[in-house]
């Protein structure tokens, strides 16, 4: 076999050598050995990382030095730049072009006018010439006419009949061409036509009307994105044409450039792979152009530069930050042409990955894990929802389906800072929707890093989440958590209602009850004794959100609750089992009390008036049992209220308000009719101020309750016909005593006189009556 093997090998090394062109065939199968060679990755790092990348060192956003990590540090916050909707910036582009159109038109319509009035008053100059040499002509042959009438006016009769007739004819000859003379001479003069009247919507007076420019402040832009497509319009991209480029073609680009360049080897290897890639049965039936903008035909299969310019991105890290520099700016300051020139170097590139990307890419929610992975340091605006809705990245994005792999390219946090958590970075989990992105694992030489590319910004990204890399918590769920809480406790008086949109998620809810339940265990002794769960275990709160949450506990000395916002689904019914009682009576004071040990006021709105409500509030005010008491105090400390006259305050807060409660069980009079003197003996008061609430507070001294003053008593006598006279008399002598008297008392006295109702008796009775006396007569006779 070894024999075998070798007679092979000197075969094929004789068909070699017979080759006309044998160089070329050797740098082939040495190239095709290379790209299958297994160290490959390793090697192209080692090749990457001989090259000189000085120019990298000051190269990136703001000038920073460059790290050369793919999945962290791209997204710069401090760069971010409001982002004004193409749709509003070509209607107020429009509106401009259309107001310069109509600025030029009356410009024009201005300088015609002026023209036409040039025009007629030489018309007009002209026509006076005309005519004043008409009249010197009229009176030259009007001279001449006088002139022979004189001279023949000596002649005969005959001869004036005769001379008549001959000045006559001489006259009407003279006149005729007198006249055609005049038509010649004077030119028809053209009448001026009256300017058409301009419209007000074209006069000069009126100006277009103002934009109105509707800028949401939450969506921000990063980056600045080139238009490579003289065809295509976008007006937010730097227009840059193929004869600004540096170079002719891509492999010029890649081969030649000033900034950082392959080697021939290299690109021989990168355009070998290249051509392997797209003889792949994955890219010839997988990948197929989309619909673009960018006058690649749909379903058209994917071009070798394409996967060359992947390649490049993917696996030579000088070249991507080279590229990805082009599209930061270095400072305020640097202009549009400026940027322009720099980004010229990698035209070729540029132009070939965003049409991998925008043309052959896949929308965000088509793939597999539907969230993307990338490290940035650690900043609190990218947390908040009210500070950035929607990101729109203009520069390529690296990010990975795998959220260990952004991990392991985070810096990671500095164990000697005595703040290390707040400092600690982040791993953004981002989502786009119809957001294209690219998959490089297959063209990537670390295939297991998953990588997908996003480029453009066309459509927006929105950041999820915000996993801190010490401890793996959320931020942004317990930012949104404690945007929330406030809510809870401050409710509004207004009217109630839940918009569709105030949905608040299932995660949210979880993070907010045990926000609280973390808080509620800082209070005594729950925490050792495990009254409330702690689902978040030690550091598995941000340490700023305790903070802030216990501030907020802390300070606050009056709580505000809704009371049909605690059982409303939408709203927080999550909460009822905490903070309500078993009885749907009130809320548990006692939390409240725990929650929030300063409280000094409470309100509840549209709580119901019931007998069971005051009965849980006088239960939660009442001082303490005497006896139990005794029982505590044995050594005799609990004797120092013995000179107090007053009643001890058992809790801190000193007054209820109870705001526009249901008055369907009873209503405000009944309540205070009812409560008053039972709330004066435990030193608290109850009124209603405005007619519509209920004020119940607490007094240092104790309540006395005023009797109201009681109406005339009206004494109503019932006398029966039974009654002897001796009852009689003895009433009518007291009623003529207490008339005497000096007293404006007015007795009545109301005579009830029972009626006695006899039955009639029927004739059956009558003639049984009469039967049984004896000696009576029949009932008939009767």
């Amino acid at each position: 076999a070894e024999k075998l093997q070798q007679r092979r090998l000197q075969q094929q090394l004789q068909n070699d050598a017979d080759h006309d062109d044998m160089s070329t065939l050797v740098k082939e199968k040495d190239i095709a050995c290379y790209v299958g060679h297994t160290y490959f990755a390793n090697y192209s790092k080692l090749l990457a990382a001989k090259r000189d990348q000085t120019w990298f060192a000051t190269a990136g956003a703001g000038g920073t030095n460059a790290q050369y990590n793919k999945f962290y540090g791209v997204v710069n916050v401090d760069a971010f730049q409001t982002r004004i909707d193409p749709k509003e910036l070509k209607t107020k582009l429009h509106k401009q072009r259309r107001a310069e159109r109509e600025k030029k038109r009356l410009h024009e319509a201005a300088v015609q006018k002026e023209k036409q009035a040039l025009v007629q008053k030489e018309l007009a100059s002209a026509a006076a010439a005309d005519d004043k040499k008409d009249d010197e002509k009229e009176d030259a042959t009007t001279a001449a006419e006088s002139k022979a009438a004189a001279a023949a006016g000596n002649e005969t009769e005959a001869a004036k009949d005769a001379s008549n007739t001959t000045s006559d004819t001489t006259t009407e000859a003279t006149s005729k061409p007198a006249v055609s003379d005049e038509a010649q001479a004077s030119p028809q003069v053209p009448q001026p036509q009256p300017s058409p009247k301009p419209s007000p919507k074209a006069s000069p007076q009126a100006s277009p009307s103002k934009v109105v420019e509707h800028v949401d402040k939450k969506e921000f832009s990063f980056g600045v994105r080139y238009n490579y497509w003289p065809e295509f319009e976008d007006l937010i991209a730097l227009n840059i044409t193929q004869s600004q480029a540096k170079h002719g073609d891509l492999e010029a680009e890649l081969t030649q450039n000033a900034v950082c360049k392959l080697s021939a080897f290299e690109y021989g290897v990168l355009k070998e792979k290249a051509s392997i890639y797209l003889e792949t049965t994955w890219c010839k039936e997988s990948i197929e152009a989309g619909v673009n903008p960018f006058g690649i035909e749909i379903m058209a299969p994917i071009e070798k530069s394409h996967i060359m310019a992947v390649m490049v991105y993917c696996n030579y890290d000088a070249l991507r930050n080279a590229l990805c520099a082009t599209y930061m700016r270095l400072s305020e300051q640097e202009t549009d042409d400026a940027m322009i020139e720099r980004h010229s170097h990698f035209y070729w590139l540029g132009k070939y990955l965003r049409e991998a990307v925008e043309c052959y890419g896949t929308e965000a929610h088509k793939s597999e894990t539907k969230r993307f992975y990338h490290g940035m340091a650690h900043n609190t605006r990218i947390m908040q929802d009210d500070e950035i809705k929607a990101l729109f990245v203009y520069p390529p994005l690296s990010t990975t389906s795998c959220m260990e792999l952004a991990l392991n390219h985070c810096s990671r946090p500095n164990n000697n800072s005595s703040n290390d958590v707040a400092v600690a970075p982040l791993i953004l989990e981002i989502k786009g929707f119809v957001c294209k992105y690219f998959d490089c694992a297959w063209l990537s030489d670390v295939c297991y890093e998953k990588e997908k590319v996003f480029f453009g910004g066309n459509r927006a990204l929105t950041v999820n989440k915000c996993i801190d890399y010490t401890f793996g918590y959320d931020h942004k769920l317990f930012v949104t958590a404690m945007k929330y809480i406030p809510d809870i406790f401050r409710a509004s008086s207004s009217e109630w209602k839940i918009n569709k949109h105030d949905d608040m998620l299932q995660e949210t809810k979880d993070a907010i009850r045990n926000l609280l339940f973390s808080q509620l265990n800082k209070f005594g002794d729950n925490a050792s004794a495990a009254k409330y769960p702690d689902n978040f275990g030690e550091n598995g709160v941000p340490r700023t959100q305790a903070q802030r949450l216990a501030q907020f506990c802390a300070s606050t000395t009056e709580v505000r609750m809704h009371y049909d916002a605690m059982y409303n689904y939408r709203a927080y019914a999550f909460l009822s089992s905490l903070f309500m009682t078993a009885t749907r009576t009130f809320v548990e004071l006692s939390v409240i009390r725990e929650l929030f040990p300063n409280v000094t006021t409470f309100s509840l709105i549209r709580v119901p008036l019931t007998t069971l409500t005051f009965m849980y509030l006088k239960s939660f005010i009442s001082p303490p049992n005497q006896e139990e008491e005794k029982d505590d105090h044995k050594d005799g400390n609990g004797d120092d209220d013995a000179d107090n006259n007053g009643q001890p305050l058992r809790c801190q807060i000193r007054e209820f308000r109870l705001i526009d409660p249901k008055t369907d069980a009873m209503s405000i009079a009944q309540v205070i009719q009812a409560e008053e003197k039972s709330l004066a003996a435990l030193q608290w008061t109850i009124s209603s101020p405005d007619q519509v609430s209920l004020l119940l507070q607490y007094s240092d001294t104790p309540v006395a309750v005023k009797e109201p003053t009681p109406p005339p008593v009206a004494v109503v006598a019932v006398q029966d016909d039974s009654k002897t006279e001796n009852e009689a008399d003895k009433a009518k002598t007291e009623k003529s005593a207490s008339v005497s008297t000096t007293t404006t008392k007015k007795v009545m006295v109301k005579r009830i006189v029972k009626r006695v109702v006899k039955k009639k008796k029927s004739q059956a009775d009558v003639s049984d009556a009469q039967a049984s006396q004896p000696g009576a007569a029949p009932a008939s006779q009767t």
